[in-house]
């Protein structure tokens, strides 16, 4: 039978990023409105914030369950560092990739404006 005693704890975890799943909701919802207009940026914000909602539920859940593996199955201090350890170094990096993909969404592929002063505009 499965361990219930993680569910609470993953539960409030999950519950204090609401604010970021919400901005994340509110990203997808607008890349799936302008899709016909920017379908590139859209496909390219879509992946990103999948990936961080992704990262954001596994991260948080392996971050709550090692260290109940740990008490269970009688791992060291030094292995579960290196388990948490590993475990970030991964969260970073694939954070990190889907930024990125979220700047060449912002910074990508738009037409290039003719070099005019906000003087000249008026």
């Amino acid at each position: 039978m499965a361990d219930t005693s993680i569910i609470a704890p993953l539960l409030f975890n999950l519950l204090t990023q609401t604010p970021l799943f919400l901005v994340w909701g509110v990203g997808l919802v607008v890349a799936f409105l302008r899709w016909q207009r920017h379908p590139r940026v859209s496909l390219l914000l879509v992946i990103a914030l999948i990936g961080l909602g992704l990262d954001a539920i596994i991260g948080t859940s392996l971050s709550i369950w090692l260290p109940i593996a740990h008490m269970q199955s009688g791992w060291n201090v030094e292995q579960l560092g290196w388990m948490m350890g590993s475990v970030s170094v991964l969260r970073v990096l694939f954070g990190s990739v889907l930024w990125g993909l979220i700047l060449v969404a912002v910074f990508s592929g738009r037409q290039v404006q003719p070099n005019v002063s906000v003087y000249e505009k008026a």
